[in-house]
């Protein structure tokens, strides 16, 4: 391989090293602005602009077609965090809109 050639693939791998740390230092730089707006939203006492927005007609709709289902898989299957979801099922179990046995989960009046 000409001298040449071999000083251009050298580069080239470096690049490649320089842009792999770069992209590592973006990333942990996005999550540090994550962190801090959702930070300087609670001080306001705002909803994090990082927090996804879980409806009851979501739940609802998803337990029409998966009835029984854990929170845990509704939270994975919904995208949001499992938190999120048990939050709302216990606010929609006092209302009367879904019930649970043995941690499954149903619509009212549908049980299984």
């Amino acid at each position: 391989m000409a001298p040449r050639r071999k000083a251009g693939l050298g580069a080239i791998g470096q690049i490649r090293q320089e842009l792999n740390e770069a992209t590592g230092e973006r990333k942990d730089l996005d999550q540090r602005i994550r962190r801090l707006r959702a930070a300087e939203a609670a001080l306001h006492g705002r909803r994090s602009p990082n927090a996804k927005a879980l409806s009851r007609q979501q739940l609802l709709s998803y337990l029409a077609e998966n009835p029984g289902s854990r929170s845990i898989e509704m939270a994975d299957a919904l995208g949001v965090p499992a938190t999120n979801v048990r939050t709302l099922l216990t606010a929609m179990k006092k209302s009367n809109e879904v019930t649970n046995t043995k941690q499954r989960w149903y619509e009212t009046g549908r049980a299984g």
